[in-house]
């Protein structure tokens, strides 16, 4: 999928960021620091619900990606700073039926089962922590790794 067709069907609006002309210019000239300065300033805030319409608007662009759509789905929502970020993880049942809804109508919800395993799901095996330089802080990849950690370990949704 071209960029201009995720920009036609609102990627903008889920990543207003993107708008900025300093990241196409940037992306140029220091094309390995993608997303960086936005990383950093986003997740200064607080944590942000996912409203209905971001629940929507990912699923819509992750649909259009795929065999995918589990990954890009999830990894949508964690562009900005969740609740499930913070300790205790957990995710809202309300929040939790909404995306269980758009995994099971795609039939992705055996491949959270096939997930569940993973090693890399476990806290700590994926390094995304800030380094002492000040490197390496990838609070959207803990994110998204939390969120797909909760979500596979939920065993009332989970097929048998």
């Amino acid at each position: 999928m071209r960029f201009d067709d995720l920009i036609s069907i609102s990627l903008y609006e889920l990543l207003p960021e993107l708008k900025d002309d300093t990241y196409r210019r940037g992306l140029q000239v220091h094309h390995l620091q993608f997303g960086e300065p936005y990383r950093a300033q986003i997740f200064k805030g607080k944590p942000q619900p996912v409203l209905d319409w971001q629940i929507n608007l990912a699923a819509e662009i992750a649909f259009l990606i795929g065999d995918l759509f589990l990954p890009i789905f999830t990894a949508l929502l964690c562009h900005r700073p969740r609740p499930w970020l913070k300790k205790p993880y957990q995710i809202d049942p309300d929040l939790w039926q909404q995306l269980q809804g758009h995994i099971t109508s795609v039939g992705e919800l055996p491949r959270l089962k096939d997930i569940q395993g993973e090693s890399w799901l476990h806290i700590g095996r994926v390094d995304t922590d800030r380094k002492a330089d000040g490197t390496k802080d990838l609070p959207d990849v803990r994110q998204w790794i939390t969120l797909l950690r909760e979500l596979s370990s939920e065993p009332d949704i989970l097929p048998a």
